[in-house]
């Protein structure tokens, strides 16, 4: 433990412990894999931001969460003169 160098080999030990656990858990191989594809995915993304394309692919997303907008007519409604009257509730 006193040797120059040890607390670096250490922390290595460990977190090469802590790697070889996470692996064996299934849920630990699922995030490291989904870790790996997004790492893959990464630079063909960036080219396309670069060539200023739609940075999605073929596939359609997930995770995509952006609300449909419905068609807005072209007539608007009437303008008011006041700010609109809340009623009370009734007990």
């Amino acid at each position: 433990m006193f040797a120059p160098g040890a607390d670096g080999l250490v922390f290595l030990v460990a977190v090469l412990v802590l790697l070889a656990v996470v692996l064996m858990l299934p849920a630990g191989r699922r995030a490291v894999s989904a870790a790996l594809r997004s790492l893959r995915r990464l630079p063909g993304l960036i080219r396309a931001e670069l060539r200023g394309a739609p940075p999605l692919g073929p596939e359609p997303r997930r995770d995509d969460t952006t609300p449909e907008i419905p068609v807005v007519d072209g007539d608007r409604p009437p303008p008011t003169r006041m700010f609109p009257q809340v009623g009370r509730f009734e007990r």
